[in-house]
């Protein structure tokens, strides 16, 4: 480290005063920077003159969090060369530093340090020792915070460390006490006198800040002036009992599980994030709790659910033993939990769940408790200035790659905003926000209404508390921009189209472990957008038919790449969810082309989810292609994680994705897509990224090419077309769904699944639909079906826990290219018979079979390529897609094609239908 500045430093404190903005610019009365920092930042390509501007919003390019910290320090170092910066150098060192608060999106280990030393120079400026500005307080927090994780700083930016802390000990300001130390151990200096401050602020700071109107505001200046801070506490909660006794709207305790209440009086919690377990924590809660190393388990605790199911049971009981409990729960937590001075602290404290708390729980738990008056002596108070603590928080810190952390912590710093709007520093609060969402909103989501990580239960996540943010704004009167309706409109939408007929969201990606439904979001949805026809509409109503359904049925996400086939609104519809597009940018499992097929009233092949986030056998079934409706070679499944770049999740893509197909005609939809990045073995565990050296050893270079025809109302032919070289173990998946009895682990059954030789599977289940997967060739197929298998994992599903289910797998060596045709037929309750299938022609390039039952024979040719000539017995076609259909006694007809340009059956020439 170079030390050699630390005596200018100490020098400088006779010239230490309290600089301001003066009229034409502002004084800078900081020594020069060192000569490594000068050095560093020399390259620095930026016009400091009148007319700059910085963007409004985050540029990872131009504005990356390094490039402008580099412009920030660049022009702090002119204005310390100069003594002075002039008006138009002040405007833009703030305008700069106001770009460096609102974002912190760059993953580099440094891009924390550098900016947030930037920063808490430039707040350094404007601070006095008993008056600190915000930037240099979340300045000085954010620059520790990345500093310290550093293994090997580079020389200039310990440098640049150093001189930051000695700079503010030589103009007598407070330091945070971990900076500090670390100053003392490398300067080598006693720093006689220094001071240190911390983030949680004094009380008496936070309790000036508030612009109470009328007598409540001029009852607590005088309480202020005469040292009376009992007597400021309760005029603060006697005016938020009032305003947050007015949110009748957060009120409403809903349905309530009485019986999970009242364990909760006895600290037994249900914990629900990615898995359902009750625990019994004892006499004392631990708020830093794990259960078996899984993360998830902490998080289930500190976004507060437990608490705020006492405060419903409270309010439709009315039995204060859930008040009494809830206070003493809120205590504990608050006693357990003080705002950490760096980064994201204790489990607490981490970013996630504070924006949660101050989105979704703490406003409901607040208007719920506002009107009693025993909740408002205990608790109104403390949780309005921890509140304020939230929103300070996530001013410093929010996580650093933008994805759904990002959007509810901006959630919760909005929510904290507008309840405390009060407060002098609320508006900067809410600036930042909202000039976060403009960025975020732009883009985690995408045009088709999906959230980029591409799982519907990550887009219900930060939508969510979007929503709640939203009927806050609405209910204060505070107007927000005006994108933010077209954004709920648009990801309502976008779970209203995707929803199953049954209602159930689907289970794609990181999603379990129990069924979430539409029914809520469509209830919003109708509240905010009455005239939305899919918002009118109950999905999974059985009596809904005298409501208009929407006229959309079968649809395509262009940009989230799920294809939604569904034959009509009703319950009984048939309906197939196909993923033919976009990894996610977070949160991914490798399931391209993964299907999930219902009908006649239930699921009927799903996919199995997730349960809990641990390191185990169980992530590595649940997130790998075998744990989803695909093929493997050489029992190899997709890897597409090995080629991902979290920074250029879009690089090299195009919108749709340029292999998906997606033709919907009256008669039949045809669907295709393809995954061209090999198959290789899962080796590392969740959240590795990289180096993939020895994943990628593994690697097969076998493209895998998948179609799917539906003949509306009727059944599924789907294709696998492996291309590559060589003879390999080909295997196709299916995962048969469970008989969900009711929503409990006890109510998972995973039923029947019985095989016909190597070429046929049914479910046998009394009085629910069944599906038969019917294999159109291939006397080498040999057939397994797994249930509850280890030693690799196989046969489970994450509904309501680990629990089994059949997986069916079609199994051959074959040489390449090769190719699994499948039959999806689904039964109705009752219905036991399966067509026959008598197969005329299986190769890589075509299928020709017939599929006979009581009513009709059809016969189905389905070629690989889009213009081709298939000869079969009887005829010849010349396209990609024919179904003749004879009825006993008839010859066979067209009932359908795609891209036919000629069809001759017994030596003439036949008409085909029109294809529209």
């Amino acid at each position: 480290m170079h030390l050699r500045f630390i005596p200018v430093l100490l020098a400088a404190a006779a010239l230490a005063c309290t600089p301001g903005k003066q009229r034409n610019g502002l004084r800078v009365d900081l020594p020069p920077l060192p000569e490594s920092v000068l050095e560093e930042i020399s390259g620095t390509d930026f016009q400091s003159g009148p007319g700059t501007r910085v963007p409004e919003v985050f540029d990872r390019g131009q504005w990356s969090l390094p490039t402008a910290g580099r412009r920030l320090l660049a022009l702090v170092g002119e204005g310390a060369e100069n003594r002075w910066l002039d008006s138009a150098q002040a405007e833009l060192a703030g305008q700069v530093a106001g770009y460096l608060m609102a974002f912190q999106f760059d993953e580099d280990e440094d891009n924390f340090a550098l900016p947030g030393a930037a920063l808490a120079l430039t707040g350094m400026l404007y601070s006095a020792p008993g008056k600190l500005d915000y930037r240099y307080r979340y300045g000085l927090s954010r620059m520790w915070y990345s500093y310290r994780e550093i293994s090997s700083p580079p020389d200039y930016l310990g440098d640049l460390v150093l001189y930051v802390a000695g700079t503010a000990l030589s103009r007598g300001l407070p330091l945070l006490g971990a900076v500090l130390v670390d100053y003392r151990a490398r300067s080598g200096s006693a720093a006689a006198g220094a001071k240190t401050f911390t983030m949680a602020g004094k009380e008496e700071e936070f309790l000036g800040g508030f612009d109470l109107p009328g007598r409540a505001g001029e009852s607590l200046h005088r309480a202020l002036e005469s040292g009376d801070l009992e007597g400021a506490r309760a005029e603060v909660a006697r005016y938020y009992r009032e305003k947050l006794s007015g949110l009748e709207y957060l009120t409403d305790p809903g349905e309530v599980d009485l019986a999970e209440a009242e364990d909760a009086l006895k600290n037994i919690f249900i914990l629900r994030a990615h898995m359902i377990r009750r625990h019994d924590f004892g006499p004392r809660v631990d708020w830093t709790t794990v259960l078996d190393g899984d993360i998830e388990s902490n998080v289930s605790l500190n976004h507060h659910p437990h608490l705020l199911l006492l405060a419903r049971a409270w309010k439709k009981t009315g039995d204060t033993r859930f008040r009494d409990h809830l206070i003493e729960l809120m205590k504990s937590w608050l006693e357990q939990s003080p705002r950490p001075d760096i980064g994201q602290g204790e489990l607490q404290w981490r970013t996630l769940e504070v924006g949660n708390r101050a989105a979704a729980r703490w406003p409901q738990l607040l208007a719920l408790g506002a009107r009693d008056s025993v909740f408002a002596a205990e608790l109104l108070y403390p949780m309005v200035r921890c509140l304020y603590q939230h929103a300070d928080y996530l001013m410093v810190h929010n996580l650093r790659h933008p994805n759904n952390w990002s959007q509810v912590e901006s959630s919760g710093l909005l929510s904290a905003a507008m309840l405390l709007s009060e407060h002098r520093d609320s508006e900067r609060f809410r600036r930042t926000a909202l000039r976060r969402f403009r960025y975020l909103n732009r883009e985690l989501y995408f045009p088709d209404g999906l959230q980029v990580e591409n799982s519907f239960y990550y887009h219900t996540f930060p939508l969510g508390t979007q929503m709640q943010v939203f009927e806050l704004a609405t209910s204060l009167g505070t107007e927000l921009d005006t994108a933010w309706t077209g954004v709920l409109e648009r990801g309502i939408g976008a779970l209203v189209l995707g929803a199953l007929p049954d209602g159930s969201l689907p289970m794609v990606s990181d999603v379990g472990p129990y069924k979430s439904y539409v029914g809520g979001w469509q209830a919003r949805g109708r509240r905010m957008f009455p005239q939305n026809p899919l918002f009118r509409y109950p999905v999974g109503v059985p009596e809904a038919e005298f409501v208009p359904a929407p006229e959309v049925t079968s649809y395509f996400f262009p940009y989230a790449g799920y294809g939604i086939m569904r034959q009509d609104w009703t319950l009984q519809a048939q309906y197939l969810l196909f993923e033919a597009g976009f990894y996610g940018t977070n949160h991914q499992h490798e399931d391209k082309l993964n299907i999930i097929l219902y009908a006649y009233g239930r699921e009927l092949l799903h996919d199995p989810g997730i349960y809990r986030y641990s390191r185990d056998a169980f992530e590595i079934y649940f997130r790998s292609s075998r744990g989803h409706n695909l093929v493997l070679v050489d029992g190899k499944g997709q890897r597409r994680e090995m080629f991902f770049d979290k920074d250029k999740p879009y690089a090299g893509l195009s919108f749709p994705d340029a292999e998906s197909r997606w033709l919907d005609r009256s008669t039949h939809l045809l669907a295709a897509g393809a995954c061209r990045s090999g198959f290789a073995e899962k080796i590392h565990p969740l959240w590795y990224h990289g180096p993939w050296d020895d994943e990628r050893a593994t690697l097969v270079p076998v493209e895998h090419q998948r179609k799917v025809l539906w003949v509306k109302g009727e059944y599924w032919v789907m294709t696998d077309l492996l291309t590559g070289e060589g003879t390999h173990r080909v295997e196709q998946v299916f995962h048969f769904s469970p008989v969900l009895r009711e929503h409990s682990a006890d109510g998972v059954d995973p039923g029947e699944v019985v095989l016909q030789g190597g070429r046929l599977a049914v479910s046998r289940n009394a009085g629910v639909a069944n599906l038969a997967v019917m294999q159109v060739g291939g006397g080498d197929l040999q057939a397994r079906r797994q249930k509850g298998a280890t030693g690799p994992h196989a046969g489970w599903t994450s509904l309501y826990g680990e629990n089994p289910a059949w997986d069916v797998t079609f199994q051959a060596e074959r040489g390449l290219p090769a190719a699994l045709t499948v039959v999806l037929y689904p039964l109705h309750p009752g219905e036991t018979s399966v067509p026959a299938l008598r197969t005329v022609r299986q190769d890589s390039r075509v299928a020709v079979f017939d599929l006979e039952s009581d009513s009709h024979t059809d016969r189905v040719v389905l070629a690989a390529g889009r213009e081709m000539s298939v000869d079969f017995e009887g005829g010849s076609f010349e396209g990609e897609v024919l179904v003749l259909r004879k009825v006993p006694g008839g010859e066979f007809r067209p009932l359908l094609h795609e891209g036919g340009k000629r069809l001759i059956l017994q030596g003439r020439e036949a008409a085909l239908p029109e294809s529209r």
